[in-house]
């Protein structure tokens, strides 16, 4: 007669493991797991040196959250969790990121004649910013999307148009988003259109973009009796000005690394001293042909027994180079950020990470990104 079975208790074991998370100043920053076992008990630990040290946190339960600030950014999370004969299983790490987005100057209101251009503008501090405009009619009860998505928003001043409210939603590359203080336009009370009073910009200076070395030009078209011009430079996204030496209607200068995301802008002014600024514009620097941003070797699999140490390395080509190593536990369905930040990962076998997929994310110095090819590790 065979024995009868006996029932085998898994030993505590995490199951899915919890996401390294970007969010704005003040915004939650939310990590969960999933386990199987009896009897679990979860105890989270905070790291503030990139996973060398840890310690406890208060939260025992399957989710960690915290409110992120300047003082927890970067910090990283994992949990212990134990089942009830005291066998243990500890989580990936995740990390807390702050995404830098900060406004710096908000729209200011308008009141103007009509048929004059009520000229609206934001300012912020963030990587790969994006605008988007919005109007309320109702005193900002209700908002709905304008077609302009750059730094500034203009309209006609119209009757249709008095009384109505602009913002701006800026996102940066991280997906954070801050919406400005609403600002108006607003018809001048009493006052009748006035037509060809003091100069106006009938054609504004646009973006220039290009590589090191290489000639870029700004015009301005303007309308008046007597104009004159004055081109403005500068390197804080427009918060602050200095004139430059040039004083007619085109400016030009040659791209390097000192002016790299310089504004500029044009100062009109007519023969009774009445001025108008263009709208700014911006001189980038963009990678050359023959040296963009481009990985020339890519990571290897690897394989070796348990506790076998196995290297992955990507080499890449481009200017100001860094490096982010990214681990997916499901094929590369998703990914998650790793502690290392060179050109090289290392990382021991074991029955864990069994199969874990790496891949590294190669920035260079104008924040154009590539990913290298996603390499495996497996335990022979």
């Amino acid at each position: 007669i065979s024995e009868p079975a006996v029932m085998t208790e898994l030993a505590a074991c995490v199951t899915k493991q919890p996401v390294s998370v970007i969010v704005g100043s003040g915004e939650k920053a939310e990590f969960s797991i999933e386990a199987r076992g009896e009897e679990l008990t979860y105890q989270w630990q905070l790291s503030d040196d990139m996973g060398e040290t840890w310690r406890n946190s208060s939260t025992r339960t399957a989710t960690y959250s915290a409110t992120v600030t300047e003082a927890n950014n970067g910090r990283y999370v994992r949990c212990v969790v134990t089942d009830n004969k005291g066998n243990t299983d500890i989580s990936d790490e995740a990390s807390m990121t702050l995404s830098m987005l900060k406004i710096l100057a908000n729209p200011a209101n308008v009141t103007a004649e009509k048929g004059k251009i009520a000229s609206f503008t934001v300012v912020a501090a963030g990587e790969g910013l994006k605008y988007q405009w919005q109007l309320s009619d109702d005193e900002g009860q209700n908002w709905r999307n304008s077609k302009t998505k750059e730094m500034f928003y203009r309209a006609l001043l119209t009757e249709t148009n008095d009384g109505r409210w602009v913002r701006c939603i800026v996102t940066n590359k991280d997906g954070v988003s801050q919406i400005t203080s609403p600002a108006s336009m607003k018809l001048a009370d009493g006052q009748s259109p006035v037509v060809n009073e003091g100069p106006s910009i009938t054609k504004q200076p646009t973006d220039q973009t290009g590589e090191i070395g290489e000639l870029v030009k700004f015009n301005v078209t303007a309308t008046g009796d007597g104009v004159t011009y004055q081109w403005q430079l500068s390197d804080d996204q427009g918060k602050n000005w200095r004139n430059s030496s040039n004083k007619t209607a085109e400016y030009a200068t040659t791209l390097s690394d000192a002016n790299n995301g310089r504004y500029v802008r044009c100062v009109v002014t007519d023969k009774n001293g009445q001025s108008v600024n263009s709208d700014p514009a911006s001189m980038k620097v963009v990678s050359p042909q023959g040296s963009q941003l481009t990985i020339t070797k890519q990571p290897a699999n690897q394989t070796g027994a348990i506790g076998t140490l196995v290297k992955f390395s990507v080499t890449a080509t481009g200017e100001g180079l860094t490096y982010q190593w990214q681990l997916s536990d499901d094929q590369g369905q998703n990914w998650r950020n790793s502690s290392n930040q060179t050109a090289e990962y290392s990382t021991t076998l074991s029955d864990k990470n069994n199969g874990r997929y790496v891949r590294c994310i190669v920035t260079d110095k104008n924040g154009q990104s590539v990913n290298s090819d996603p390499a495996s590790m497996k335990v022979q």
